[in-house]
């Protein structure tokens, strides 16, 4: 028996204007932005933990980027476990 296991691709998108930014139970957050992701999302949400270091400085850039209207650029992939896009990185265009 063969078992193949493949990487997912990270995936970045440049200048896209948050639509929703959106904080749920279980310390997790969610961003929508306008005319979506390139790759299909459920939800066509991106989702970041808010409680490690690196997720509290994605909710920081997000809520800066959201209030100013100003672009910013993710790198995402889809999680193999749960089928949803996780953001790995972040930055304001």
């Amino acid at each position: 028996m063969t078992l193949l296991s493949f990487q997912a691709v990270a995936q970045d998108d440049d200048n896209k204007t948050i639509t929703r930014l959106k904080i749920e139970l279980g310390n997790y957050g969610y961003i929508r932005v306008e005319n979506n992701f390139s790759l299909a999302c459920p939800y066509n949400a991106v989702f970041f933990d808010i409680v490690s270091d690196s997720g509290k400085g994605h909710l920081s850039l997000f809520l800066a980027a959201k209030l100013a209207s100003v672009a910013v650029s993710v790198t995402y992939a889809i999680d193999s476990e749960t089928g949803n896009c996780k953001l790995s990185a972040a930055a304001l265009d």
